[in-house]
């Protein structure tokens, strides 16, 4: 069976190295961009990515917030699981609908097993209108 392939977006190499690390140990495969324009890019051409985990302040072009959105345009189910150092809780008015939201540091060990859950539960014909939901009434 083949590893579920996720995108990971990070501009710090050695923040994006260790978690391209524990999510190649944690049975996922992982294709990697530094900023938002070679994360849409690689969106537009692998249909095959499952879940789009990025950072929000990325250094150059579009932050993390601005991708997130663009990559739902393109492809509307796509799980996505925010990091960042900068924020302490999820900005809700700036995330897309069934986000998830990891405030830095993290264990690696942690966004392996967000990832998981947030796949799996993609999975539901109907998990964007549910997590749409729970969002609403429990503060994100």
């Amino acid at each position: 069976m083949a590893q579920p392939l996720l995108l990971v977006v990070e501009d710090d190499p050695l923040v994006r190295a260790t978690l391209v690390d524990a999510l190649n140990d944690g049975g996922f495969e992982v294709l990697e961009a530094e900023d938002a324009s070679t994360a849409m890019g690689l969106l537009r051409t692998r249909p095959d990515i499952v879940a789009l985990l990025t950072d929000i302040n990325l250094a150059d072009g579009p932050d993390g917030f601005e991708l997130a959105e663009a990559a739902r345009r393109l492809r509307p189910a796509l799980p996505v699981l925010y990091a960042s150092g900068r924020y302490a809780e999820p900005v809700v008015e700036r995330c897309v609908p069934s986000a998830v939201f990891l405030a830095k540091p993290f264990a690696p060990a942690t966004a392996v097993d967000t990832l998981h859950r947030l796949i799996a539960a993609s999975r539901s014909p109907d998990w964007l209108h549910q997590a749409a939901l729970r969002s609403r009434h429990e503060g994100f």
